[in-house]
């Protein structure tokens, strides 16, 4: 007898589940403030978002003004001191020192299986029983993605991230936005050492039209090289997603100052 498959095909003729894959469902969502970053630098101010359980996780977030506007390094395994040698799985958060960012709203997607189930709906099993889907669980919801091409935005005359450069809109309603894979900026400063930013965003009116901008990295470079891109060819790109329906606090995670 073969064996049952099922396939979901969006509107694009594209795969949106089937009964070997687990798509990203929310994985937590809460809240940091000011109060959660490491103040003692004068030029920036970092947080780490503990991801350690998690498996791919995209962290959402909702900067809703210009003054909190932050950027996020992914994660990387780093080692805690006084934690027996153990290994931590650390999102750097990344905001300017003189603004106040207020109460910052975040939702992280993973592919994993949440343990809550449904009275009733569609439930999809893989070839060893275990359950993939649930029609109930907190799906990522995309609902636009910008591209921003080799050598745009150039930020060559705003070196201290003060301006910002509208990539288009997102379309209304409770949005959250994700750069996965933010990109740096070198400037020459502080005589002659180089100094070393990243793109950041936040959303701006109703429509949510996306403003990129930079955040200072806190690595300054011995030498003075070359300004822009540190990788010329390199793309990025701004997610959407719809947070209209999703839980506000749900397994939240720590985010800290160290």
């Amino acid at each position: 007898m073969t064996d049952f498959v099922l396939e979901v095909i969006n509107s694009h003729d594209l795969a949106i589940q089937t009964t070997t894959d687990v798509n990203f469902v929310l994985r937590s969502s809460g809240q940091f403030s000011d109060a959660n970053f490491n103040t003692t630098s004068q030029y920036y101010n970092h947080a780490y978002m503990d991801i350690s359980a998690m498996n791919a996780p995209l962290v959402f977030f909702r900067p809703m003004t210009s003054s909190s506007r932050i950027a996020y390094i992914p994660g990387i395994q780093e080692h805690i001191a006084g934690a027996n040698g153990a290994t931590q799985k650390r999102g750097t958060v990344l905001k300017w020192y003189n603004l106040t960012i207020g109460t910052m709203q975040y939702y992280i997607f993973d592919q994993w299986v949440p343990p809550e189930r449904s009275d009733y709906g569609i439930q999809a099993f893989d070839g060893s029983g275990n359950i993939i889907f649930d029609a109930g669980w907190n799906f990522m919801k995309v609902v636009n993605i910008k591209w921003l091409d080799p050598g745009f935005p150039n930020h060559a005359s705003d070196p201290g991230g003060s301006n910002w450069t509208s990539v288009g809109t997102m379309g209304a309603g409770t949005l959250a936005g994700s750069m996965p894979n933010p990109r740096g900026w070198i400037y020459q400063g502080l005589g002659t050492f180089g100094i070393v930013l990243y793109e950041s965003f936040h959303f701006d009116g109703a429509s949510n039209e996306v403003m990129i901008s930079l955040v200072p990295r806190g690595e300054f470079l011995d030498e003075a090289p070359a300004t822009g891109w540190m990788h010329d060819a390199s793309l990025s790109h701004v997610m959407a997603v719809d947070v209209s329906s999703l839980p506000t606090n749900y397994n939240s995670i720590s985010v800290s100052a160290s």
